[in-house]
């Protein structure tokens, strides 16, 4: 009975939408660390753009303002090397002055092998129904995209935050090639003319739409075309991929021949999103810096696919930048384009993670159940705890044995942390009836010669052990030193040590003097609480003063390290909040950990925006009595609900006198009702007469595009999408 309940217990949780979430980024990161990196195969690379390398080249890791005769230099030396095919995982969809855009596209012209990126943009549409998402591709320029053997966007998916998947043909259509597919095709194309010779011998009619010959589809232009009906050929009919590998495997074809036709079988009739099985953390697959790639000097790229994108080793550095399984192990997300090369070099291979299909998930959920019901559940507590550990680590084993020799990904989750669990506990509770019953029978003697309160006191305190974590309400002040990245480049280790100890000091003393509680720091941020059993306005008017206090307390430091400034921000949220023991096995933490903290790190994320220096949300303060005025309604990044936001009229915050904020005010109320002439005349004005109001200056811009662009709908949210 107990196996049956776990059974079913285990197949309901795996259903569950969350699970799936919980399941990758639990499960599966636990079989990634516990592999650890693999060598990543010798012809696919990357050409990675860094800081490093955009110093070497005489650029800045701005892009836009890279010459493009930069790239038809690489392009050719690349060519000139023998790599096999090059993807450009940078947009080009603005023309430049000069010979540059023309160079570049002679040099794609040149190499034949050259597949270039489509930028993608989402726009959303109101239809009779509700919302539509609508999904646009920009090509390159016309120029650049005639010479490219193709194009095609590259878009990752992220459940819900951490990238785990990578599409080969989606995500608006089934048949819609992306980038790194593309690039892979370019790199097969001595094989093609053999893949349409296999497929016409299962199908004769079946490549008909295609083009015979590699010259053809090259003097085509228009790869990704090409692959979308090929595509379309292998979704129409079911039977023809496992057709087709029953005759590779029954034909006699040399070694390079026969894997190059079954990667290309696998792409053309497999799923059209897999899942990525890493390599290891950033710099995990082959990377050529690209100012070494450009002289020459990078490694061999005879035979190889490059694919040339940001790729930068240090975390602030990152722009274009992913979370993956490693990045909390090493704190490097990985780029776009070294995802990108992660997913060709796993087609290339044959590594592309399998999840177990859904009906043998839930018969190997249920056995399982049985299992550990049968095992564990009815066995004495000694007898459970060596049940249940063997049990574990052979399915485990097992687990990770088919992670690694087959790309088999079995559920981790559901069975070792529920049901296991679960059958455990089971089996705890059952041992112990007789002790729960001779407790009963003490509380009972005891009754007899003392209260009952006092008894059951003594039991409490005998038998339940003390809470360390408390439910509290409370506010949350979040700091940030906007020019910290630039210190810490210009000093030495000790320096920097010194001056952040002299700063935390400064704004430390302030916190503990307005009756707040340091709850973490990391570089050059701090978070503090103010907490309490129960809403006090007070404590939310203390953490108010203390962010005023802090300006003053950092402007005293600036004056005293002149050549080392950290201009301050402060975000304050109010909300419940968990204070207490956070972490896990021998390192432990007392923090604040809740909602709060992470919307009052988005509040203070606002201030570069606005042009201010301390944020505080409507709830923080809501019953206190500081003055502050209205500077809007966001939607935070990765918020469900609007945040209503104020800035303090104080030293440090606002400094307007009240006509000013009265007509700021008026000028707010026009934006909200989406009267966007009156709202940019009004900003306008404002930001003329008071050129140092930040918040007056991001309206005026503000109504100005809105007004020149209206939304579809408007509820007087800003939605905000950075950080």
């Amino acid at each position: 009975m107990l196996g049956c309940v776990l059974g079913a217990a285990g197949l309901l949780s795996s259903w569950l939408p969350g699970t799936a979430t919980l399941e990758q980024a639990l499960g599966l990161g636990f079989l990634f660390a516990v592999r650890g990196p693999l060598p990543s195969p010798a012809e696919v690379a990357v050409v990675g753009i860094s800081r490093d390398a955009a110093r070497a080249v005489g650029q800045t890791t701005e892009l836009d303002t890279w010459p493009r005769s930069l790239h038809a230099d690489l392009l050719e030396r690349l060519t000139a090397g023998g790599a096999s095919a090059v993807a450009f995982d940078l947009t080009f969809n603005e023309s430049r002055p000069g010979d540059g855009d023309a160079r570049f596209a002679s040099s794609i012209a040149r190499a034949g092998n050259v597949v270039l990126l489509e930028w993608t943009e989402s726009d959303v549409k109101l239809l009779a129904g509700g919302e539509a998402w609508l999904e646009v591709r920009k090509p390159p320029l016309p120029e650049l995209k005639a010479a490219a053997l193709g194009s095609a966007p590259f878009v990752l998916p992220t459940v819900p935050f951490e990238v785990g998947q990578f599409w080969t043909f989606g995500r608006a259509s089934d048949d819609m090639p992306a980038l790194p597919v593309v690039a892979l095709q370019a790199h097969l194309l001595p094989h093609y003319e053999e893949f349409v010779a296999l497929v016409e011998r299962v199908r004769p009619s079946a490549t008909a739409k295609w083009p015979q010959t590699r010259a053809a589809l090259q003097a085509q232009r228009e790869l990704e075309s090409t692959m979308t009906a090929i595509r379309r050929t292998f979704l129409n009919d079911a039977g023809l991929g496992g057709a087709a590998k029953l005759e590779l495997e029954r034909g006699k074809y040399a070694a390079p021949a026969a894997t190059a036709l079954k990667v290309l079988l696998d792409v053309y009739a497999g799923p059209g999103s897999r899942f990525l099985n890493f390599y290891g953390p950033a710099r995990g697959v082959r990377t050529l810096p690209y100012d070494q790639a450009l002289n020459g000097t990078g490694g061999e790229v005879a035979g190889a696919l490059l694919i040339v994108g940001l790729s930068e080793s240090r975390q602030p550095e990152q722009q274009d930048d992913f979370i993956s399984v490693f990045s909390q192990s090493t704190g490097v997300n990985l780029s776009g384009a070294e995802l990108g090369a992660t997913a060709v070099a796993n087609l290339l291979e044959g590594r592309a993670l399998a999840p177990l299909s859904i009906p043998l998930q839930g018969v190997l959920i249920i056995g399982l159940g049985l299992l550990f019901g049968f095992l564990v559940g009815r066995a004495t507590v000694a007898r459970a705890a060596v049940a249940a550990a063997s049990v574990g680590a052979l399915y485990f084993g097992t687990a990770y044995w088919q992670f690694t020799s087959h790309y088999l990904w079995l559920p981790l989750v559901v069975p070792l942390l529920l049901q296991l669990p679960a059958s455990f506990a089971t089996a705890v509770w059952w041992s112990y009836r007789d002790v729960t019953a001779q407790r009963e029978r003490v509380r009972t003697a005891l009754g007899y010669y003392v209260p009952r309160s006092l008894v059951s006191t003594l039991t409490d305190e005998t038998l339940t052990a003390g809470a360390d974590s408390q439910l509290l309400h409370g506010t949350c002040l979040v700091t940030d030193a906007e020019n910290y990245t630039s210190v810490a480049e210009r000093l030495p280790p000790a320096a920097l040590a010194a001056l952040v100890n002299d700063y935390y000091q400064a704004i430390f003393r302030v916190v503990q003097a307005h009756g707040g509680e340091i709850s973490d720091t990391a570089g050059d941020s701090m978070v503090a609480v103010w907490a309490s059993g129960k809403p006090d306005a007070g404590a939310r008017l203390r953490a108010a003063h203390a962010s005023l206090a802090i300006l003053d307390a950092v402007e005293d430091f600036n004056r005293a390290h002149a050549d080392t400034p950290l201009p301050t921000r402060v975000g304050l949220e109010t909300g419940e909040m968990l204070l207490g023991n956070i972490g896990g096995e021998q390192r432990y933490e007392y923090r604040a950990v809740g909602d709060i903290v992470n919307t009052a790190s988005r509040i203070q994320g606002l201030n570069p925006l606005l042009g201010t220096r301390v944020l505080l949300s409507a709830t923080t303060l809501a019953g206190v009595d500081l003055s502050a005025r209205d500077v809007g309604t966001f939607l935070l990044r990765g918020k469900r609900l609007p945040v209503g936001v104020f800035e303090p009229v104080a030293a440090g915050g606002c400094r307007l006198d009240e006509r000013s904020i009265e007509e700021f005010a008026a000028a707010l109320a026009a934006f909200r009702r989406g009267d966007w002439q009156s709202a940019q005349d009004a900003f306008g004005a404002l930001a003329a007469r008071l050129p140092a109001d930040g918040p007056s200056r991001y309206y005026d811009a503000l109504s100005r595009a809105m007004r020149l662009d209206p939304p579809v709908s408007w509820t007087g949210v800003v939605r905000i999408t950075a950080k």
